[in-house]
This record gives C-alpha cells, sequence and structure tokens, in this order.
C-alpha cells in the first residue's frame, strides 16, 4: 500500500506541476486495502463501495484517503498523516511525505485503455489549437452535442447489508448482480416504450439518453416503482455532453452536466426519489416535484426533488 499511495501522490505532483495557468484541475483519490471480485471487466464488493464512498463524497481536492483494517499498516512514513472521522476506522488522510516521480518514457503517452484513435485524434486537435478551432473540431466530429441525460443510481437496501464470513461473500455477490440484471432489465425495457437509448451501464449506474425532457420524466417515475427492489434514486437534467465510442465498442458520456447527476443521484442518493434541473422542469411542464438546493463537495446544486408517492402531482405535457 506505501509504493501504491506514493505512486499516486506522484500522479496529484505531476498533474499539478503541468496543469496549463488557466485550467484548474482538482484530482481527488482514495486507496482501500480489501478483498474484490473482477466480474466481466468491473470490481465489485465492500472494498470498491468504500473506495468510491471516500473519492466521490469525502476526499477534498489533492487529497489522498487510505483506509485499511490492518492495524499494522506503516503510515508512519509519510510525514503528515491524519485521521479522519467518517464513521468507518482507520481512514487518515495523507498530506505530505514520498512521491514516484513519473518516469520520462511515460510522458506524453497516452492513457491506452478506453478511447478510440478516432476520439485521441480530436483530443489532439483540440489541445494544439486555439479554442474556436477546437470547439468546432470536436463538433464537426458529432461529439458534442445538447443531450437530456438521465443518471440511474441502484444501491442494495441498507437493511439486507449484514456481516458476513468470506465464504459467504461471493455469494452475497451474486444475489446483488442478480438483483443488479433484473433492474437493467427493467431499465431497457422502459427505454425502448419511452424512445431513449443507453450510453453506459457499469455496475450500479445506468446513464441515458432521450429525445426530449418529458419522456425522461415518464420514463424516471416508471422506474421508480418497477424497480422497488434495489434503492434506487434519478437525476435527470440537459446540457452539453461529449459522446465517444471506446475501444471496445462500447460508449462513454464526459461534461459538467453528467457530473452535477452523478452527484445528485451517487453522492446524494436519496431513496425512491428523482432529482431534475430547473430546465428539465421548464421543458416537461412538469406540475410536480418542489425546489431544492444544497451543497456536495463545495459545489451548490440548484434542482427539484420528486419522491416516490407523491401521486397527487403530475406531469401536463
Amino acid at each position: 500500500m506505501i509504493a501504491l499511495i506514493a505512486t499516486l501522490r506522484g500522479i496529484i505532483h505531476y498533474i499539478a506541476m503541468n496543469a496549463e495557468e488557466n485550467k484548474l484541475i482538482n484530482v481527488a483519490m482514495s486507496i482501500v486495502r480489501g478483498n474484490v471480485y473482477y466480474i466481466d471487466g468491473n470490481l465489485y464488493g465492500p472494498s470498491i463501495n468504500i473506495a468510491e464512498h471516500l473519492a466521490e463524497e469525502v476526499a477534498e481536492a489533492g487529497q489522498i484517503l487510505a483506509y485499511s483494517d490492518r492495524p499494522d499498516e506503516p503510515y508512519e512514513r509519510f510525514s503528515e498523516v491524519v485521521h479522519i472521522d467518517t464513521g468507518l476506522e482507520r481512514v487518515f488522510c495523507i498530506k505530505k511525505g514520498p512521491y514516484m516521480t513519473i518516469h520520462p518514457r511515460f510522458l506524453g503517452s497516452y492513457y491506452p485503455a478506453p478511447y478510440s484513435q478516432d476520439f485521441i485524434r480530436v483530443l489532439d486537435t483540440y489541445r494544439k489549437g486555439g479554442w474556436n478551432k477546437k470547439y468546432r473540431k470536436v463538433k464537426e466530429k458529432k461529439f458534442l452535442a445538447i443531450e437530456t441525460v438521465a443518471f440511474i443510481s441502484l444501491k442494495v437496501p441498507k437493511n439486507e447489508e449484514k456481516s458476513i464470513d468470506e465464504e459467504s461473500a461471493e455469494l452475497v455477490l451474486l444475489e446483488t448482480l442478480s438483483l443488479l440484471l433484473r433492474a437493467k432489465n427493467c431499465i431497457a425495457e422502459e427505454l425502448h416504450q419511452r424512445k431513449g437509448r443507453e450510453i453506459k451501464t457499469p455496475g450500479g449506474i445506468s446513464i441515458v439518453a432521450f429525445p426530449d425532457a418529458f419522456e425522461a420524466l415518464i420514463f424516471a417515475r416508471k422506474l421508480l416503482f418497477e424497480i422497488d427492489f434495489l434503492d434506487i434514486c434519478i437525476a435527470c437534467g440537459k446540457g452539453p455532453v461529449i459522446i465517444h465510442r471506446l475501444n471496445d465498442g462500447a460508449h462513454d458520456i464526459d461534461g459538467s452536466e453528467v457530473n452535477f447527476l452523478s452527484k445528485m443521484a451517487e453522492d446524494r442518493h436519496e431513496t425512491g426519489c428523482i432529482y431534475f434541473t430547473p430546465l428539465i422542469r421548464e421543458e416537461a411542464k412538469a406540475l410536480w416535484g418542489k425546489p431544492i438546493s444544497f451543497t456536495i463537495s463545495g459545489v451548490t446544486i440548484e434542482t427539484n426533488l420528486y419522491r416516490r408517492g407523491e401521486e397527487k402531482q403530475r406531469i401536463k405535457k
């Protein structure tokens, strides 16, 4: 773990030293020791859940949070280690200490796994050209678009989480995956009915797009009642996003709108709820949901909230 922490500190240091002056890149990381399960290209297990929680909801920019259930983890090699109160024992913030220098042979190379060669060429043009040229290049390639997006977060109900021995962990994991598969089948069926399309669906999340806001909200509300066997939370928004193909033929989506939806559906996950932005409310002429605002990870979000069971409220097209 010590070598890995030093490597992550080296990455943060390199990004901070090489970021353009007019851009701010915030990086937060977590590192967790524990058993994980690698299934069909994805990682699962309680340790992965802890890692996601620490990196997305707890860590601040430039921080590395480390968690281990081993009492003998040699954190003293780092010169400043602070215990963080997160409800978990032995979560530490690594503020200072040794870091691994990135070897020159890796500089200028590409992250190898996800992006298609076509998208890499577009990013190169974007990076090297002026703003107008960069924007046109991305737009010409039809990566950049204004989309209505729904972000679906699925979690195992808290009352179903139990302290189990290692021998039973695999069975619990398979049961969880079977419930996720059942939920994803519901999502696929409703997508077909509402003329939506799936962008990506890793683990307990699904990101889908719709032709308009009305279809997105009808889709979201139907899912709340069909998927009652998992904790479900959905966030709907509309804005500029980049949708691009990965090397394996799948798609990915990026953009600030997706980040906001993730904060609502994943970080502030409230079971049986739909968050939808003011623009979605206006375009769908929604007569239900109440305006709310909250701050998470330093970002203030203005949105609307609908809770399952508010049947007297409706959508009027």
